[in-house]
């Protein structure tokens, strides 16, 4: 068993004594890094991500992905933190109930940028920042998230500053520290879901990591017992903390990016709307065919969806009026994937939330929590049942437990690259889109980050 003593100290411990990531770790790296730029190019354009950088800009610093714009290397991590997540389309851990990469890439990329790291050290360092974030998450959750605590935020500070400290190889005390001063500055609530605040958590835990690990290489000291002592971080954000489920046989041969996983959104939704959506979409062409006639609303006498408990928690929009709030709503969900189909980025514009054929359907959309349907967030699951009540009395249904893009069904490499494509292409036009793709599909092999960041900056 850990002591009590122990946590904060085998922490940076583990941490320190990271060896090098193994090929396989850096291939799924590699991916999350991709998609997170990808996200994060067309998320710069996003009112949200707009009023970040004017705020922080400067005149010298590290890039700003998607603008031309700089900032000091906090701040960019802000910046690029709060684009990564301003559509709501980054990845998900389900160990860490939250979205790691952005927060880590956008600290990573910044730090990097400031110091020319390799591309292969900031590879290496997102391995380290993701175990620590869903290590972290199997000791709190899902308690920790249940409470209302947003895991991308409250987890992700000290995970990035670990990643962090990483790269800038930082001494087992000064990453200890580093852990331990992020932890400390951590917060975000899941009631800012559908607003703005929701992406500058993700902005905010990434420039709290790159802050904390800075200030605790200058010698700036920290609570050596912040995770485990009465009144720290497990007993304000966890009950009765299990830190030996969380550190004990801490291995690096098989870690946490490998065995739990990433799972990569298809839709720019929240990963709780996901496995509706694609029960949905398998029913669309059943309501086709019923019909044999063009698809529309009136056809539809009712749509019923059973849930788990938790996720009326969480998707707390029922009657959304702004594309921020629709991510968070399964009724408008699972009205526009009927009437759309697969959702893109056009369906979560405030425009297309306002449109009256979705707005009349999503009022015949019923949820029910089911307390036989079980959740288990820490893996990924969110079970659904989707039943489609036709005018003709006929009842078409799908049941679904895992989202597409889980680790259980990952996209295929060209589905990620394809996603990228489809994000970068408006901003960058299509053959700079490529070759940044390329560039970033070659991260290991580049000697510096900053140069494969000219192909997303200026």
């Amino acid at each position: 068993m850990i002591t009590a003593l122990r946590a904060t100290t085998l922490l940076g411990e583990a941490v320190a004594a990271a060896p090098r990531a193994s090929h396989a770790a850096f291939e799924r790296a590699g991916y999350a890094i991709l998609d997170t730029v990808g996200v994060t190019l067309v998320g710069s354009r996003e009112p949200a991500a707009r009023i970040v950088a004017r705020t922080l800009q400067s005149s010298a610093g590290s890039r700003l992905i998607g603008t031309s714009l700089r900032a000091p290397a906090p701040d960019a991590a802000l910046a690029n933190g709060t684009s990564a997540h301003a559509l709501d389309f980054d990845d998900v851990s389900p160990a860490l109930v939250g979205h790691p990469s952005a927060v880590l890439v956008p600290a990573l990329l910044a730090v990097g940028d400031e110091i020319g790291a390799s591309g292969e050290a900031i590879l290496d360092a997102y391995v380290v920042g993701f175990e620590v974030a869903a290590r972290l998450g199997r000791a709190l959750n899902p308690l920790h998230y249940n409470r209302g605590w947003h895991a991308t935020a409250t987890l992700g500070a000290p995970a990035a500053a670990a990643a962090v400290a990483h790269v800038l190889r930082l001494s087992r005390p000064q990453v200890q520290a580093a852990i331990s001063i992020a932890g400390s500055l951590a917060g975000g609530m899941r009631v800012s879901f559908g607003s703005m605040v929701k992406p500058l958590h993700a902005g905010h835990a990434a420039r709290t990591g790159v802050l904390a690990a800075r200030l605790a290489e200058g010698g700036f000291d920290a609570s050596a017992e912040l995770f485990e002592a009465p009144r720290g971080f497990g007993d304000l954000f966890g009950e009765d903390v299990d830190w030996d489920r969380a550190f004990a046989n801490w291995s690096w041969s098989e870690p946490e990016i490998l065995s739990s996983g990433i799972q990569v959104k298809p839709y720019p939704s929240c990963a709780m709307t996901h496995t509706a959506i694609a029960s949905m979409l398998s029913l669309r062409d059943s309501v086709s065919r019923v019909e044999q006639a063009k698809r529309s609303t009136w056809t539809i006498d009712r749509i019923e969806c059973r849930v788990t408990p938790v996720t009326p928690q969480i998707l707390i929009h029922s009657r959304p009026q702004t594309g921020l709030q629709a991510k968070f709503s399964m009724e408008y969900c699972l009205a526009v994937t009927l009437l759309d189909g697969q959702p893109g980025l056009a369906q979560f514009t405030d425009e297309r939330v306002k449109q009256s054929d979705v707005q009349s359907l999503l009022r015949r959309v019923e949820i029910e929590a089911d307390p036989t349907l079980v959740e288990d967030l820490t893996r990924g699951r969110s079970p659904v049942v989707v039943s489609i009540r036709l005018s003709n009395g006929q009842r078409l249904q799908a049941t679904r437990e895992i989202p597409p893009g889980s680790p259980e069904e990952p996209l295929t490499p060209a589905q990620l690259e394809q996603k990228f494509l489809s994000n970068a292409t408006p901003l960058l036009g299509e053959r700079r889109a490529v070759d940044a793709m390329t560039a970033f599909n070659r991260l290991q092999q580049a000697d510096s980050v900053s140069r494969v960041l000219d192909c997303v900056c200026g």
